[in-house]
């Protein structure tokens, strides 16, 4: 099948299942398959088992093998003359829903053709889009040189172990793409770094309750203070909201969710009822020495004030948020993501944030650290996907690096690739991206999606096999 020939096939194959996908795509963001307790069956959850269910359904509707690997990952594949396999891997479970919805986020709207709920753009269209993808070659009655296997993860949300239990139990694929992120391809991401900054015991603080947050790459839109009153004076402020509880002020931050690799797009509560609280003079001794060391995380998002700040000439710079705040024991723990350069050092990374703590007193707590990973740009799979974009878009496919984490860095030959666009220049102000409230992508980025995937595996076939067909 020639390349103009593929190319009108897919627009019909499109243009016969949007219905379809849209619908199946509704199916998906019902279930909250946010992670939870382990049950039997579902080490991540019933959630995210439900939402395993629901996709290996779809498949055994569209009559391909599917099943699943430990209760951890579904699967469903397209025989190939080899059992070696190309695959994707896109996710089942989401991050909470957080605020700031102007409806359910487990009900999928379609205003003017742009679908919202939680999981859209994050990652269940894309694991939609990955049955269809096999279900265009099916009906195609194509036989290609490698299988190709749609692989369903449901704990990339929260340390991919997922991954690691199938990489434990099964040979890797000859090639990976995940379609967790935004196109063009992805070839390079950042390190990870998380973990929490702990005070020392705070006996005879102000401080009665402090929390905020969900999830450590979550940016909060709101965080609750409890406070002792004090002989200062609250001034008025837009996002903090003050209710007079007699001996005590409650104190509510409003900000703006977003993904924490990306923290210039969100608006951090936390960030806000830190700076209020200063401003304000609320604190003394310990208690306000540890918050000065909060505000010297929060107020810049490359790691300025700590110390950390650095860039290399293939990752865009560090960046730097702090996204759970909670008090127990007499102690504050502030909880932080760093997305690091491949330049630097995790060890590196812990040990100016310890002299940064030493003055203060308190503990950095190191809760995950994964590494990053930067592949060859121009190697042969990163042309195939670079060649499917252009043909799809018209523009330049060049592969990037990003401070976001997908599975492409648990696997030795893989890229995350789409499907959100590149930029969100053209999303109009009611739609949030993923992490975010009111998370969305438009109709037309998913089809082009699935039309750019399956070029990209049509040329991952000839350019592993070496064959033109």
């Amino acid at each position: 099948m020639t390349k103009e020939i593929l190319s009108r096939s897919i627009d019909a194959f499109i243009s016969r299942n949007k219905e379809a996908i849209i619908q199946d795509i509704g199916t998906l963001v019902a279930i909250e398959s946010v992670r939870s307790e382990p049950a039997e069956g579902a080490p991540y959850g019933v959630g995210p088992r439900a939402a395993l269910d629901a996709i290996c359904a779809m498949a055994e509707r569209m009559g391909l093998p599917s099943g699943n690997y430990g209760d951890r990952v579904g699967y469903a594949e397209l025989a190939g003359e080899s059992p070696q396999y190309i695959a994707s891997f896109s996710h089942l479970d989401i991050v909470p829903p957080g605020n700031g919805w102007k409806a359910s986020p487990y009900q999928l709207r379609n205003i003017d053709g742009w679908l919202l709920a939680r999981g859209v753009s994050d990652d269940k269209a894309a694991s939609v889009l990955c049955l269809y993808l096999l279900k265009f070659f099916q009906e195609e009655g194509v036989k290609f040189p490698y299988t190709v296997r749609a692989l369903f993860g449901t704990d990339e949300e929260c340390g991919m172990s997922d991954a690691d239990y199938y990489l434990a139990h099964y040979e890797p694929p000859v090639f990976l793409f995940t379609p967790d992120g935004s196109f063009p391809a992805v070839c390079g991401e950042k390190g990870i770094f998380q973990g929490d900054l702990v005070s020392k015991e705070i006996t005879d603080g102000r401080i009665v309750d402090f929390h905020s947050g969900s999830a450590s790459n979550v940016i909060p839109d709101k965080a609750y203070l409890t406070i002792k009153k004090g002989d200062y004076q609250l001034k008025p402020d837009d996002h903090i909201q003050v209710t007079d509880e007699g001996e005590v002020y409650s104190l509510v931050a409003s900000g703006k969710c977003g993904h924490a690799a990306y923290p210039e797009g969100g608006d951090n509560a936390i960030a806000r009822m830190v700076r209020y609280v200063l401003d304000n003079d609320m604190l003394q001794g310990d208690e306000k020495d540890f918050f000065l060391l909060l505000d010297d995380l929060h107020r810049d998002h490359g790691g300025k004030y700590l110390g950390i700040a650095c860039s290399d000439d293939r990752f865009t710079p560090l960046t730097c948020s702090g996204d759970m705040v909670s008090r127990k024991d007499n102690r504050l723990i502030q909880n932080f993501d760093i997305r690091y350069p491949a330049s630097i050092t995790d060890s590196w990374l812990a040990e100016q944030i310890r002299e940064k703590l030493r003055p203060v007193g308190g503990d950095l707590v190191v809760r995950m650290v994964d590494q990053g990973f930067c592949m060859d740009a121009d190697s042969p799979e990163m042309k195939a996907l670079q060649d499917a974009y252009e043909a799809v878009t018209g523009k330049s496919g060049t592969p990037r690096t990003t401070g976001g984490g997908s599975y492409a860095r648990k696997f030795k030959n893989a890229a995350a690739f789409g499907i959100g666009p590149e930029t969100k220049a053209d999303f109009p102000a009611f739609v949030g991206g993923g992490h975010g409230a009111e998370e969305g992508l438009h109709t037309h980025h998913i089809l082009d999606a699935l039309k750019i995937m399956i070029l990209a595996v049509d040329n991952l076939q000839d350019a592993l096999s070496g064959e033109a067909r």
